[in-house]
């Protein structure tokens, strides 16, 4: 798994390419939990598109990654996942909790919003 990472208006924007399994999140897991809580984003955004799969380390990453996101009173949004991961979180009911969007510029939107 890779990421990269971009900043655009105090947004964290980054991109995950590859299987987001246990195996590739020891490491990329790290960074981008890293990235999230070394600096003050009004928001962090995920880019799944070209996420195939996401085993339940996965999910418990995304979820970790909210908790944090959360904490640091920023939002946090995911847009481009697969059917199947998006079935995924619908069954554990993350959906509700997670918003998650078809492309980046209704992520950009929803966490850019005045609430």
């Amino acid at each position: 798994m890779e990421i990269t990472h971009r900043i655009e208006n105090e947004i964290l924007i980054c991109k995950l390419t590859g299987d987001m399994i246990w195996e590739n999140l020891h490491t990329v897991g790290r960074r981008i939990i890293a990235l999230g809580k070394d600096a003050d984003y009004r928001a962090v955004v995920l880019d799944l598109e070209e996420v195939a799969y996401i085993d339940s380390s996965g999910i418990g990453f995304l979820v970790e990654l909210y908790k944090i996101v959360y904490a640091k009173k920023s939002k946090f949004a995911i847009w481009g996942m697969s059917r199947q991961n998006y079935d995924r979180l619908v069954m554990l009911r993350l959906d509700k909790v997670i918003d998650t969007f078809n492309t980046e510029q209704e992520a950009l939107a929803a966490v850019t919003a005045d609430t």
